[in-house]
């Protein structure tokens, strides 16, 4: 491109100082840029990056460093004082800033007077890097992990306009009201010259749903809805008739800070398409880009009908009103089959109803896309990899938030990316900019709201990270931004169920429920508490209450959820059966399909829970052949979980020659789905198939390479690593790794796959052996009654633990 910087390539310790400002928090990074500064002949820089890493971690996360970074650290202390005093010194050069959110990429948006933004921890303000590097080896961008982008290009000496197309009305005294099309066309073609900055329309829309005054005229609530949202200027304007039958689009440039006419421009043609070409050249002249290249990719849609139901469907779908954009989005698909982007805000209206996708499908609407302009092009596709968990979501994440830093799908994209492959630090620097971009949501004027899907997102990372407290307060945070809304509720109920007050979580998903019941577990949550206590009696009765009294899909949720229960109390006959009773609920045709899948599962877990490794394995060795979806990389994925398990039970089986062939299976199976979560999962297996071998020690370090979150991840590793700390005697150890197993939001997702009595057990066992029999007692208590009512083969299983309560009990 005509702004890069073409320069020589940059030596290892150039280019590792240019990461670490973009993304401070990385450890990865952060150890890199350390090496390369030892190399150079800086120890002293290097352990001054470790402070200012550890420091920034703090002060942002709150959280203690990355164990790699601390241990490097140590070693290079070590090396420097062991050297000859002749070494040669160097000064350390200036620590790296932390990246800047500059003002042109994510524009700071003030919230109203009577609200105030969720409470974050704050960083110092950053310094803007002087010299960027380009052209290396190609053309290259990085983004930043941490709350906004830099890419490699010459920054302007001036940030360049962000533009807003606004009102557009027709003056005509016979409306064809072509005049409604005309702004989004002109939006989405000046979108698709080169390095011009232009807010879409559906982004508008929102803002204008989330300022919601019907008391404003429509300019002025457009032009407030344009400035919230980031842009610098708007453009207004009309459309005339002409005595000869031509067409006059006349517009104004308005500056949104001053309200002055920067420039206007009156334009003639045949058609509305005619002046729509020729505005985009004009403007993209006065706006300083003059050629006026335009990315390729075909103009949205040739009908002015079907521009005009998308128009209406996106102002519906801005205010959550899914079936209204329904109705309004298929008119138009109907009336042009191949306009891309009113296809995709149908799939996701049907999304935002929960309906079927019916004949507009994914793959018909990729199929599209592939036609479509940049902008359209990368948000569906990235929505599409978002949902499939494609991990080709992150390059294109990356690429809309660079190439469209107006816009909040691009960071937004880049949160859940970087969540979904485990990289919780980073999601929460990305979803930082999204609330900063649309910090209006928060104030609850519309049920679309960006900043709380952001909001949502970082509570569960800091779930993910085993940061409660800095969780609790984001969510009491959110409960005061939004004391109506239901899901800021619900979201604390689920920070407190994870942290064990469950008298205080059980109050929060009530008000939830009196809120809005409908879009809550309605009454799955209040049981799932009664189970999370030891309570399994009330919770079993209200179990099996909604089994009898709910809809189909509560019929379904509780009988899933007392599976768990009745897997918890060691009553495995009971919980076998309702496992194969959900599958011959199922129509026949789909009862040894995907649908079936879950339940399937439930059954191989109960087969290994019981005793039976052997029987296990051959349920998950069907799983891993049989009942797979027919999406490539899902299919991938579920089969290296399911080698996964099978190794487990090999494992438990002792059957170490099938668990190294298992292993081999699980691997190849992930680096076929190409997802990130996979790799932490066979290092579980690799971790159990040391441990089989007598590498006692080979077996913990690989089993603690595999927990990618002490807290919600494959709880089974923190299981297996908890029972080796036992062995070694390390209890402190061992309660550390069960401990983070029993902070979990839910009973299901990784959870799901470890039944809390065994890590009650466990915990018992550690505490007992710390010497503190209070704390162990508590856990012992939970299994005593877990095992109440179990089969009579689960209770000498037990044995120990519940004759050490005995033992407990007498003593005090």
């Amino acid at each position: 491109g005509g702004d890069e910087l073409v320069g020589p390539k940059p030596t290892d310790e150039e280019l590792a100082k240019l990461l670490a400002n973009l993304d401070p928090l990385n450890a990865r990074i952060a150890a890199e840029l350390m090496r390369s500064l030892v190399a150079a002949g800086d120890p002293g820089g290097a352990l001054k990056h470790a402070r200012i890493y550890e420091a920034l971690l703090a002060q942002e996360l709150d959280l203690e460093p990355d164990r790699q970074v601390v241990e490097l650290a140590q070693r290079i202390r070590r090396e420097a004082s062991a050297a000859p005093e002749s070494a040669p010194r160097v000064a350390a050069p200036d620590p790296p800033s932390a990246p800047e959110v500059a003002p042109a990429s994510a524009p700071s948006v003030a919230l109203p007077e009577s609200t105030a933004p969720l409470q974050l921890p704050t960083v110092a303000k950053p310094r803007r890097n002087a010299r960027l590097i380009a052209a290396i080896t190609g053309s290259i961008v990085v983004v930043a992990a941490v709350g906004g982008w830099i890419g490699l290009r010459a920054l302007r000496t001036t940030d360049p306009p962000v533009v807003a197309v606004g009102r557009i009305v027709d003056y005509r005294t016979t409306i064809g009201r072509e005049a409604e099309a005309v702004g989004d066309m002109l939006g989405t073609n000046l979108a698709r010259v080169r390095g011009l900055r232009v807010l879409s329309g559906a982004r508008l829309y929102e803002v204008v749903a989330q300022l919601d005054d019907p008391k404003q005229p429509q300019n002025t609530l457009v032009a407030r809805a344009a400035e919230r949202a980031g842009a610098t200027e708007v453009l207004e304007g009309g459309l005339h008739a002409l005595t000869d039958g031509q067409l006059m689009l006349e517009l104004r440039r308005i500056d949104l800070k001053t309200g002055a006419v920067r420039d206007g421009y009156r334009l003639e043609g045949a058609d509305v398409y005619t002046l729509v070409s020729r505005a985009t050249e004009v403007l993209s002249r006065s706006l300083d880009h003059p050629s006026g290249r335009l990315d390729p990719g075909d103009v949205s849609t040739r009908s002015l009908v079907a521009y005009r139901f998308y128009e209406e469907g996106l102002r519906s779908y801005a205010r959550a009103d899914y079936r209204g954009a329904d109705r309004l989005l298929q008119a138009a698909v109907a009336e042009d089959s191949s306009f891309a982007m009113a296809a995709f805000y149908l799939l996701m209206a049907r999304v935002g109803m929960g309906a079927p996708e019916g004949d507009n499908t994914w793959e018909r609407v990729l199929r599209l896309a592939d036609r479509a302009p940049e902008r359209e092009r990368l948000l569906i596709k990235a929505t599409w990899a978002a949902n499939a968990r494609d991990p080709a979501l992150e390059p294109l994440a990356d690429s809309l938030a660079t190439l469209y830093p107006a816009e909040v799908d691009g960071p937004f994209l880049q949160g859940i990316a970087r969540y979904i492959d485990a990289d919780f630090a980073g999601a929460i620097g990305h979803m930082r900019r999204v609330l900063a971009m649309d910090s209006l949501g928060l104030s609850g004027g519309s049920p679309r709201c960006r900043a709380c899907d952001a909001a949502q997102t970082m509570i569960s990372a800091y779930v993910a990270l085993d940061s409660l407290g800095t969780a609790e307060r984001m969510a009491r945070d959110y409960v005061r931004q939004q004391p109506r809304a239901a899901r800021a509720w619900g979201l604390l109920a689920g920070v407190l169920f994870a942290g064990d007050r469950l008298d205080e979580a059980a109050e929060a998903h009530r008000t939830a429920r009196s809120i809005n019941p409908v879009d809550q577990y309605d009454r799955i949550f209040a049981p799932a508490v009664h189970l999370r206590g030891g309570n399994f009696d009330e919770g079993d009765r209200q179990l099996r209450a909604l089994m009898n009294e709910g809809s189909a899909s509560e019929t379904s949720e509780g009988r899933w959820v007392l599976t768990i229960s009745l897997r918890y109390q060691g009553r495995w006959r009971e919980a076998l059966g309702l496992a194969r009773e959900a599958v011959a609920a199922l129509p026949a045709r789909d009862r040894s399909g995907p649908a079936a899948r879950g339940h399937k599962m439930h059954e191989a877990l109960i087969l290994q829970e019981s005793g039976r490794p052997r029987d296990a394995a051959a349920a998950w060795d069907w799983l891993a052949r049989n009942a797979l979806p027919a999406e490539p990389l899902a299919a991938a994925r579920m089969r290296a979980f399911a080698f996964v398990m099978l190794a487990d039970a090999q494992s438990a089986a002792g059957d170490t020659a099938a668990l190294a062939a298992v292993t081999d299976s699980a691997a190849k199976w992930a680096t076929e789905a190409r997802h990130r979560r996979g790799a932490y999962l066979v290092d579980h297996a690799r971790g159990l198939l040391r441990a089989a071998r007598g590498d006692t020690s080979g077996a913990i370090e690989t089993l603690e390479r595999a927990i990618y979150s002490p807290t919600e991840g494959f709880t089974r590793t923190n299981r297996a690593l908890g029972a080796l700390y036992l062995a070694r005697r390390r209890p402190a150890d061992a309660v550390r790794v069960l401990g983070g197993a029993l902070r979990y939001t839910s009973l299901e997702s990784g959870s799901l796959y470890v039944t809390h009595t065994e890590l009650h057990e466990l915990l018992a066992r550690a505490f007992d052996e710390l010497g503190q029999a209070d704390s162990a007692a508590v856990h012992y208590r939970y299994v005593a009654s877990a095992l109440e009512k179990s089969d009579s083969q689960a209770r000498p299983r037990h044995a120990a633990a519940l004759q050490r309560l005995v033992t407990l009990g007498r003593a005090r």
